[in-house]
């Protein structure tokens, strides 16, 4: 039986060796790394490495997408965030850092270690945790190429699945480690990596529509 599945693009890995590769020395129950192709689309990515696994996700209970340059410095994480993610009413999806007024959807105002499991309107890309179970029913959307596929992502959690999106709690999170220039480095230039977030934006905003996501802003 494995735990968790972690899965992982690697960029710079210098970067995944110093940060993510010791974090998951502590992470305390049985689990599989799996790192994916930086190469293609990211959402297209995720799913065909998925369904190359497709034996071990079935074994699975909770499947964790995790960036590159996370640190987790307490002891035991993997089990508690199952313990936390189990606890939760009508667990759909969780994140780190999320947003909680649902004025905006993207990046955080509500994180990272010490507050408490709450529901929550979006959550980062950086960490988020979507029970195996589901994801065999539904993968991602490859029209998304960047990251808005998660928000994408959650939306179905939230509005056709109708459960929630939570923040759990990580003790001693830390991301950030590899730096914001090197970080989208795959890209020519932040121009670029500006227009393809804002090209996903308005596939979601034609996906769901403004009166749910209520506003084009990010961040």
């Amino acid at each position: 039986m494995i735990d968790l599945i972690i899965i992982c693009s690697v960029t710079i890995q210098e970067c995944f060796d110093s940060h993510l590769k010791v974090t998951l020395k502590k992470i305390g129950v049985p689990y599989k790394l799996i790192l994916t192709d930086p190469i293609l689309p990211i959402s297209e990515s995720y799913n065909s490495i998925l369904q190359t696994n497709l034996d071990d996700v079935k074994k699975s209970k909770y499947l964790i997408f995790m960036a590159q340059d996370i640190t987790i410095n307490g002891q035991d994480w993997g089990q508690k965030i199952i313990s936390i993610c189990d606890s939760l009413p009508d667990f759909g999806y969780g994140g780190v850092e999320c947003r909680l007024d649902k004025q905006h959807i993207g990046y955080f105002t509500h994180g990272k270690t010490n507050e408490p499991a709450i529901e929550v309107t979006t959550c980062d890309e950086a960490f988020n945790i979507i029970p195996s179970k589901l994801f065999l029913e539904h993968q991602f959307d490859t029209q998304f190429k960047w990251y808005p596929f998660m928000t994408d992502y959650q939306c179905w959690i939230r509005f056709v699945k109708k459960l929630k999106v939570y923040h759990v709690p990580v003790e001693g999170y830390w991301c950030g480690g590899c730096g914001a220039s090197r970080w989208v480095s795959q890209f020519k230039t932040n121009r670029e990596y500006a227009a393809k977030l804002a090209e996903d934006h308005a596939r979601l905003l034609n996906k769901w529509g403004l009166a749910v996501l209520r506003t084009t802003t990010w961040g």
